[in-house]
């Protein structure tokens, strides 16, 4: 889903324009919170994913992190880590985990 993010020059508006899966995915997430009456901003982050999470998560003062679980197959797991657990194991506030 991260794939190429790092090297796209583009904003989040012009992204969320196009017809990728991480747009389509974005927007589908969008309309579901707006659907249940959640306010929620979309941000687009550059860099490694643990720590800009981390980043938002101390800079914005959050005290709850929603984390989705992927089903990711154990050998991606080990090559790639586990974000959740890193997540996990480093947020200040308290984590969720939806699988």
């Amino acid at each position: 889903m991260y794939t190429g993010i790092g090297a796209m020059e583009e904003r989040l508006e012009k992204l969320l324009e196009t017809d990728t899966p991480l747009a389509q995915h974005l927007r589908r997430s969008a309309e579901m919170l707006s659907r249940h009456d959640i306010t929620a901003e979309i941000k687009l982050k550059h860099g490694d994913v643990v720590e800009e999470i981390l980043e938002e998560v101390h800079s914005g003062d959050y005290d709850l992190v929603v984390l989705g679980e992927p089903s990711e197959q154990i050998v991606t797991r080990m090559l790639l880590g586990n974000v959740t657990q890193q997540i996990i194991n480093r947020a200040a506030s308290a984590v969720l985990i939806v699988k």
